[in-house]
């Protein structure tokens, strides 16, 4: 969750095409300053600017880091065996997926458990 600072206008990716690694669909969306947004941060190199996912599915790509106030974070720790690695939720299903492309590895193999910061 995530709450912007000032009142914003950002360009929302609606769907993107994976095959011609193309945006396919965009639009434009205003978020209050202060209003809650379920959102979380899925691309971060460290820099002045993130992506970020939001509950819908939808992204923002290049949104400055300083626009916004993370209110709360939700990731979930995917484990298998002694292997453990912190994923946000949007990420969950491919970190499941390609825990169990590993040889040997069943769903009874992971565990999943929610870490709410």
């Amino acid at each position: 969750m995530i709450k912007f600072k000032e009142d914003i206008q950002l360009e929302i990716v609606i769907s993107f095409d994976e095959k011609n690694d193309t945006i396919a669909e965009q639009g434009n969306e205003t978020f209050k300053a202060g209003q809650p947004v379920d959102a979380e941060i899925v691309n971060d190199d460290g820099g002045d600017y993130v992506d970020l996912q939001f509950a819908d599915g939808t992204m923002a790509l290049t949104v400055q880091r300083s626009s916004f106030d993370i209110i709360r974070t939700i990731k979930y720790r995917v484990e298998v065996g002694s292997i453990r690695t912190d994923c946000p939720a949007s990420m969950l299903d491919d970190y499941i997926i390609d825990a169990l492309s590993w040889p040997n590895v069943t769903t009874k193999d992971i565990k999943i458990s929610v870490i709410v910061n």
